[in-house]
């Protein structure tokens, strides 16, 4: 298992709780800090007893660290997730398990955005009734509950280092290029912290925008952002004309307000990534931006030891 983690102690504490409870019996977890300054160092290394790997860089981002940690890792499968997640306890063995397969070479679980035994906030029960990334037809290997075969993951390149954001769809887009299908594992779940402010998703929003046009800059024909945005807009459309009875029918009165909220609030946060696109757009990609990890150098080991470009 391999958790990025950067300036994110108190949610890195909470995501190493729950992988040391794991069901599964064989699974190591390296942990690398992207460089924070806060207490992640000391929380990663309370964990030390439990088998947890701690490896620091200077920042460079989260392809960095994942690659850095697949490179530290010996398993023949690597699975990863993020310091703002909370895998279930049985989310190692969901995902060994689909790869009993021998034609399985990647996994992606699934995300969710509450827990049975805490209260919901307001932001978390939005985001419980959109789900906006997940589940809804392709299987998505995203960066917080996704899994690969060593020998797949180092022979598409790992993740771009180049890539500050949507390295993981990037990674999935290379993957499905390369002609394989990624296989769905509906019960290897984990929670997603829901940012605790509406200013935060706002900001994470911005973000999926800049990504977006990342892109669609590297697969035009693959990704395009119009098409996408089209379809989301359309969808918003259709929910507003559902909401009457969504609210008539549910008993729950945080619901019912949430219904009402929710397709103004996904208005908003749609036109906040087409405010991202807008800016990355006017801020173009580094030129190194269009150069894709093709492979990686292997040492004696059999390990990869550096990602190279060609």
């Amino acid at each position: 298992m391999v958790v990025c983690t950067y300036n994110r102690a108190d949610s890195l504490k909470d995501c190493l709780e729950a992988l040391s409870k794991q069901t599964y019996p064989h699974y190591e977890v390296i942990v690398v800090d992207d460089g924070s300054t806060d207490g992640t160092a000391e929380v990663a290394k309370g964990y030390e007893k439990t088998g947890v790997r701690y490896l620091r860089q200077e920042n460079m981002g989260a392809s960095a660290a994942r690659n850095a940690g697949a490179m530290a890792s010996g398993g023949e499968v690597i699975c990863f997730t993020d310091d703002d997640g909370i895998p279930y306890t049985d989310w190692v063995e969901k995902m060994a398990a689909a790869f009993e397969d021998r034609q399985v070479s990647g996994v992606g679980g699934r995300v969710v955005y509450t827990m049975s035994d805490r209260p919901m906030t307001f932001l978390e029960r939005f985001m419980r009734m959109w789900d906006p990334y997940n589940g809804k037809g392709e299987v998505y290997l995203g960066g917080l509950n996704a899994a690969f075969r060593r020998d797949v993951f180092e022979r598409l390149g790992g993740y771009d280092e180049n890539m500050r954001v949507a390295e993981d769809i990037d990674l999935y887009l290379r993957f499905r290029e390369s002609g394989r299908n990624p296989t769905h594992a509906p019960k290897a779940l984990v929670y997603h912290k829901t940012r605790g402010s509406l200013m935060q998703l706002i900001r994470q929003f911005f973000v999926y925008g800049r990504g977006s046009y990342m892109l669609h800059r590297r697969y035009p024909g693959r990704y395009g952002f119009v098409q996408i945005f089209a379809v989301r807009f359309g969808s918003i459309l259709m929910d507003a004309a559902r909401t009457p009875l969504r609210v008539a029918l549910s008993p729950n009165a945080e619901d019912r307000i949430v219904y009402v909220l929710e397709p103004p609030m996904r208005m908003m946060l749609h036109l906040v990534e087409i405010m991202g696109i807008i800016y990355e757009m006017a801020e173009p990609m580094n030129k190194e931006q269009g150069t894709v990890f093709k492979g990686a150098v292997l040492n004696g080991s059999g390990k990869a030891e550096r990602w190279i470009h060609v």
